[in-house]
């Protein structure tokens, strides 16, 4: 039979190692208003082809005749570039100058495998040596006024966040704390707290703060619009109460999987766009002003083969697109230099060319989002280029 100590009975009550980081969050609710920074990964590689479609290009169809979106279903931004249908919860924001797409974007480096393409994007450089990219971020900016600074809500912690002690990571918000109906959870925390009110260890400390932090998670107003997240990114309705509770969120980690469309494509992805499309309305929607400090980046590792393949789907490529929503976003407008899909002007002869190295993106919210005056010092391995003027 297991022994039944302190340290036992806080972990079988579910108050998890990040939420013995998070009972710092309990004093952070009068943290001034900071800029934030939400990433959205992608992870599998998503076809920014089919999410952001160049109908201009002759080759687009002629590569794709199974899974090319027709021009007229389209959500028009450019006399170049169009939405995806799916996409079509974003074209307010993209109207209102809130949304821009980067297009033709990622990493100068070969690779088409995912796991290395995405710890490059995480490292933000081609070795983890130093830590996650966010980690140094938030190293170089000094101590935050916020205990709550860096929160990712994903499986396990990111390597964007590796050697960032401070980071909070929780698939969601209500796993933190005891479970059960009110009634038994309130007893047990009573029970708890006797116990652990007893003890000036650690672990003593650590569990009173613990249930306090749980408690004040209850608190909040997680009302908002959170029926209407769907189930990938419901995360973001956790993320959003943080921004809107005022407790000094500065970086979030949401992720997402299933973007690897080899096969079936135009079905799944369309499912998936969708689901992304209306998470992040949603997201928009709850924050109302606070959109305004508020930079949302959506990535993935790479992107996918021009020509489609036998089986309805695209195999690994190199260049593809990001997302990027916020207030102080340069919206409505593709932003980026589009390479040409015509076959002399593919990486390699069968892939959308990179233009835009990921880092100059990072360079360019490290600087205007997170205020770091040297992103160079965060990005390593890489001097940051002019940027694409993400950024107003």
């Amino acid at each position: 039979m297991m022994k039944i100590s302190r340290r036992n009975l806080l972990f079988a009550a579910g108050i998890t190692p990040a939420a013995l980081l998070a009972h710092r969050f309990a004093w952070a609710e009068s943290a001034p208003r900071a800029k934030t920074l939400v990433c959205v990964f992608l992870r599998g590689a998503m076809d920014g082809l089919s999410a952001v479609v160049p109908y201009a290009e002759d080759s687009y169809y002629r590569d794709r005749k199974a899974i090319a979106i027709a021009e007229n279903k389209l959500m028009k931004l450019d006399d170049r570039f169009g939405f995806h249908p799916a996409l079509a919860p974003l074209m307010p924001a993209w109207k209102a100058g809130q949304l821009a797409p980067i297009v033709a974007v990622g990493s100068p480096h070969p690779t088409r495998s995912h796991f290395e393409a995405q710890d490059h994007f995480e490292w933000g450089g081609m070795s983890g040596s130093g830590g996650g990219w966010l980690a140094r971020a938030q190293k170089s900016r000094g101590k935050s006024a916020s205990n709550l600074s860096s929160v990712a809500l994903a499986r396990t912690t990111p390597l964007a966040f590796r050697g960032e002690p401070g980071v909070v990571a929780a698939q969601r918000l209500s796993q933190v704390g005891l479970k059960g109906p009110p009634a038994v959870r309130d007893r047990l925390e009573s029970a708890f707290a006797k116990m652990y009110g007893t003890e000036g260890d650690a672990i003593g400390r650590a569990g009173t703060d613990a249930l306090a932090v749980a408690k004040r998670l209850r608190q909040l107003d997680a009302k908002g619009n959170d029926g209407k997240y769907p189930a990938p990114v419901k995360g973001l309705a956790d993320i959003a109460t943080l921004i809107r509770a005022n407790v000094g969120l500065e970086v979030a980690w949401i992720d997402t999987t299933g973007w690897d469309t080899h096969t079936g494509q135009a079905g799944r992805l369309n499912r998936n766009l969708e689901l992304l499309g209306k998470g992040l309305a949603a997201f928009r929607e709850d924050l109302g002003d606070r959109l305004e400090s508020t930079l949302v980046l959506v990535m993935t590792e790479f992107g996918r083969t021009v020509k489609e393949n036998g089986t309805g789907g695209t195999d690994h490529g190199h260049g593809s697109v990001m997302l990027a929503l916020g207030g102080g976003v340069n919206g409505n407008k593709v932003l980026g230099k589009w390479p040409g899909l015509a076959a002399a002007q593919r990486y390699e002869g069968r892939d959308l060319a990179v233009t835009t190295d990921y880092r100059d993106v990072f360079a360019e919210v490290l600087d205007k989002q997170l205020g770091v005056s040297n992103p160079k010092a965060v990005l390593t391995d890489h001097t940051p280029g002019p940027g694409v003027g993400l950024l107003r």
